[in-house]
């Protein structure tokens, strides 16, 4: 169990200031996402942040095993695992064996509940030569809602195993209906102009297209 060790803190501080400074992969991802461009595979941009110097932790500063940082290799493990079931395996479904400092093994821990650090990410960018980072709150990099919704049909696409330049029949019945289900993101009107955007950069199509035009 993750549990806080310092109890003479003010408890209120310290969740304000992991808010700020430490979040899951699944509180990541989605900002970065919004910093790449709509052809990018943020799985790839993940891989490249860990081959420059990004940690996982399983646990927040202050809490029990913080000192225990993931194996690259088996984080990477995991990313291939995503890959080579083309994307129906995502970060919330696959689970990495984490070894302790104390020797004991965790075993089924997502990897979608690891942890990183404002700190790491941030070098990582600055060393690049890029002032701006994906990080919540951050202002610098922004992208259109027209282009999180395109970049949400890819995803989408993806998870479900669809060859993005020939979708199946029935495919974007089952897209639209999965992105509808995040209704801060989409209206029904509002896939049907993200879908007619994501077609016209081309970047998706449907088997027997003529039956849908």
């Amino acid at each position: 169990m993750r549990r806080y060790l310092g109890e003479d803190m003010n408890i209120e501080d310290v969740i304000h200031t992991e808010e700020l400074n430490e979040i899951t992969v699944t509180e990541f991802f989605p900002e970065l996402i919004k910093s790449l461009k709509e052809d990018s595979d943020p799985y790839e941009i993940f891989e490249w942040l860990l081959d420059n110097g990004l940690k996982l932790y399983f646990s927040r500063k202050g809490y029990v095993h913080d000192d225990a940082v993931i194996e690259k290799s088996d984080i990477k493990t995991a990313l291939n695992r995503v890959k080579r079931e083309n994307y129906s395996e995502t970060f919330n479904s696959v689970v990495v064996v984490v070894t302790l400092k104390n020797g004991a093994v965790a075993e089924g821990e997502k990897l979608a509940n690891f942890f990183l650090r404002r700190e790491d990410v941030k070098e990582i960018y600055h060393q690049k030569g890029k002032s701006e980072y994906p990080w919540p709150g951050n202002k610098g990099i922004k992208r259109s809602r027209r282009d999180i919704q395109t970049a949400k049909i890819i995803e989408v696409a993806k998870s479900k195993n669809y060859p993005l330049k020939s979708i199946p029949a029935g495919g974007k019945a089952e897209i639209r209906r999965e992105c509808l289900l995040d209704e801060s993101l989409f209206t029904p009107s509002g896939f049907e102009h993200a879908w007619k955007k994501v077609k016209k950069d081309g970047h998706i199509e449907i088997v027997n297209i003529e039956d849908y035009r």
